[in-house]
């Protein structure tokens, strides 16, 4: 009879064992994907607001409001990924959204009447929108009123490099530290002088430097000048 060395007998255990958890594996992944189905229109609110929690930054307050839209319609747009469809004072459909891409400012909408998906892009002062749906059509819109905040700082916060080598670090709260080489060496504080044009000015403590900037639409470049007229520009690190 012949005769099998342990690690043979061990092996010939171990991997029909593993297959079989491997195959099984693939199989639960496989029933996952096919049974989600984000943006079907079911007025799911926590699953879209999952799917827009994974856009990094991405806040939905900047899309929430009132819209003027196409063929005398309204939009109202909510917070938590769903909207209703209006016409003539009277509720017509609803629908969930996502945000595609947060630095192009690009959401689609699953209808759930007539099973209409429009995909569209918010302009760079949050007052229009402009897009196709499935079927190639032109959609465009134009903003009532806003949301549950016209203005929120998170959309400058964060860290960003800066002229002459130095960096920002950029705070909520309306102030920011300046930062060279590893140390800190200003502070100041910073106000929000037009949301339309996302216009910022910096106030520093030390020098008196005065920043005029404007943050661009994908909120990843900050481009002006100081009160001397000299050119200020920085791209966000994170």
């Amino acid at each position: 009879m012949k005769k099998y060395s342990y690690f043979q007998t061990i092996s010939g255990v171990i991997l029909p064992v593993f297959l079989i958890l491997f195959l099984f594996s693939v199989g639960q992944g496989a029933a996952g994907t096919l049974n989600s189905s984000p943006g079907t229109g079911d007025g799911n609110s926590t699953q879209i607001r999952a799917i827009n929690s994974e856009v990094t930054d991405f806040d939905p307050r900047i899309i929430a409001g009132k819209w003027n839209w196409v063929s005398g319609q309204q939009l109202e747009i909510f917070t938590d990924g769903t909207l209703k469809v209006w016409l003539n004072g009277s509720q017509i459909n609803t629908a969930t959204w996502i945000c595609t891409d947060k630095n192009t400012r690009s959401y689609t909408f699953h209808h759930q009447q007539g099973g209409w998906i429009d995909n569209v892009i918010l302009s760079g002062d949050f007052n229009t929108l402009t897009g196709r749906n499935q079927q190639g059509s032109s959609l465009s819109g134009t903003r009532i009123s806003s949301g549950v905040m016209s203005f929120d700082p998170k959309v400058i916060s964060g860290r960003w490099n800066w002229v002459s080598g130095q960096q920002l670090e950029i705070f909520t709260d309306g102030t920011l530290k300046v930062w060279l080489n590893g140390s800190q060496i200003n502070t100041a504080a910073w106000e929000c002088t037009d949301k339309n044009t996302r216009s910022y000015t910096f106030h520093h403590q030390q020098g008196g430097w005065v920043d005029n900037v404007i943050l661009s639409g994908d909120f990843n470049t900050l481009t002006g000048k100081n009160q001397q007229g000299s050119s200020l520009s920085g791209n966000r690190i994170r």
